[in-house]
Order: C-alpha cells, then sequence, then structure tokens
C-alpha cells in the first residue's frame, strides 16, 4: 500500500533537521526565561513558556512527519 503523501528520504532528514533545531531553539529559550525568571513580571515569563511549548511541540509534528512520510528511516 503506498502513502497518499511521501516525499523523498533527502527531504525527511532536511524536515528532520528543522525539528531538531527548534528544539535547540526552545532550550536555549527555557534557559534565558528561567535566567530571566524573578526580574519581570508574570506575564513576560508565561509568554516565554508559552513560546518555548510551541517550538517544542512543532519540532515534534515534525519529526513525526518526518519518520512517517518521508522515509527517515529507510
Amino acid at each position: 500500500m503506498t502513502p497518499l503523501l511521501a516525499f523523498s528520504h533527502s527531504a525527511g532528514v532536511t524536515v528532520a533537521e528543522v525539528a531538531f533545531l527548534l528544539f535547540m531553539i526552545a532550550g536555549v529559550w527555557i534557559a534565558v526565561a528561567w535566567l530571566l525568571w524573578n526580574r519581570e513580571s508574570g506575564r513576560w515569563n508565561r509568554f516565554r513558556m508559552i513560546v518555548a511549548g510551541t517550538l517544542i511541540a512543532s519540532g515534534g509534528l515534525l519529526l513525526i512527519i518526518a519518520s512517517y512520510w518521508g522515509n527517515l528511516f529507510a
């Protein structure tokens, strides 16, 4: 059975690299948010954590797409 949506192995690797880049950005974002935690109001702290969570969720979704449709492990 062929999937309806598929792309090449190299495109899957590229999508996975973008996903890992998003994870790295989220990690740095969380580290900076932790360092600045007590210096500012709670509104900015919440915003920083929402951005980091969104980056992690986007990276996870891209890894799922890369492994399923991009033949990442082929």
